[in-house]
């Protein structure tokens, strides 16, 4: 039997090819923030404030690790103006927006399949709202695989804080070490560290070098790497 219980997936970058469609959305609201409160920042400067450079996304910047609460205190910088709700609002819809342009990474829903079939339960924990979360589940058809969602609107603390898995622990009766961590960022690898995790997997599909992944136990290029050889990678034998 699997000292194992629970698998916490983060979604951005790690079950939701990342790059494409959240750069087009860091240029649009970063584009309408400064139009609309006649903000005096040039848009580079602005964007790279949020994680974005050369026309990438970094691994632990804002735009990639980060919450809409996040770019809201990087906003406020620029404006005397209550742009809070503005912001939340622009965010939902320019998810719901580009929502046809969102593609799942390849394998997950098989990945998915396996994990809880072999028993185990399934949690997303991100740093995106619980609205754009659910409707990307809902479009791929693995909401019904998760048995929680932990989103930064909902959730009181944010990834890193150990404290944001309280929660579920405390509902599931677990202990930290029976939880496994996947995600693609730097920030998901020391939530894990920081909860004290069994282990964390780094996958490489989202923003991440290796090097970025360097708290991560495995790095794996996608989440279907979890699935080697038949089994999942953290069981000596899956009939065990």
């Amino acid at each position: 039997m699997s000292k194992y219980k629970l698998v916490l997936f983060d979604k951005d970058g790690t079950l939701l090819k990342f790059d494409a469609v959240w750069l087009e959305i860091g240029y649009e609201i970063t584009e309408k923030f400064i139009n609309t409160f006649a903000a005096d920042i040039k848009q580079e400067e602005l964007l790279a404030l949020l994680g974005v450079k050369d026309n990438k996304i970094h691994a632990e910047g804002i735009l990639s690790s980060g919450t809409t609460n996040d770019i809201i205190r990087v906003f406020k910088q620029y404006t005397n103006q209550d742009i809070a709700e503005w912001t939340r609002i622009n965010m939902d819809t320019l998810g719901q927006a580009y929502e046809d342009k969102f593609q799942i990474i390849e394998g997950t829903q098989a990945t998915l399949n396996a994990v809880k079939m072999a028993g185990y339960k399934l949690a997303i924990v991100t740093a995106d709202d619980r609205l754009s979360t659910v409707s990307f589940l809902e479009k791929f058809n693995i909401l019904k695989l998760f048995d929680d969602i932990i989103t930064s609107d909902i959730a009181e603390y944010q990834k890193p804080n150990e404290k944001i898995l309280n929660n579920i622990i405390e509902k599931y009766n677990l202990s930290t070490k029976e939880l496994i961590m996947v995600g693609d960022t730097p920030i998901d690898m020391q939530l894990a560290k920081n909860a004290d995790l069994g282990l964390s997997i780094g996958v490489l599909s989202g923003t991440s070098k290796v090097s970025d992944l360097y708290n991560a136990d495995i790095i794996l290029e996608d989440i279907s790497k979890i699935i080697q050889n038949g089994r999942l990678i953290w069981e000596d034998d899956i009939n065990a």
